[in-house]
């Protein structure tokens, strides 16, 4: 979970900017689902989500909405060490 953190960390255009709202994932960490803020090009800050099924990241509405809308066990942990700079 972190390592995927991490990645949508530097793949953004300022990861300085990056605030994580919400992490969760299912026991085997097959599905993780992230809610985050981040500096857009205009200089403000945007709510995004990204999914992560079986690796693939996706941030399309249709895979957050079949993933990522069911229960699945929040990471405080991990929000905690993500939000760590």
């Amino acid at each position: 979970v972190l390592g995927a953190g991490g990645a949508i960390r530097q793949a953004m255009r300022n990861p300085d900017s990056i605030v994580y709202e919400e992490v969760r994932a299912n026991p085997g960490a097959s599905v993780m689902c992230f809610q985050y803020r981040a500096q857009n090009g205009f200089g403000g800050m945007g709510r995004e989500t990204m999914a992560i099924v079986n690796g693939k990241p996706s941030q399309e509405p249709a895979v957050w909405n079949k993933n990522c809308t069911k229960s699945l066990q929040i990471l405080d942990l991990a929000l905690w060490q993500l939000n760590r700079k």
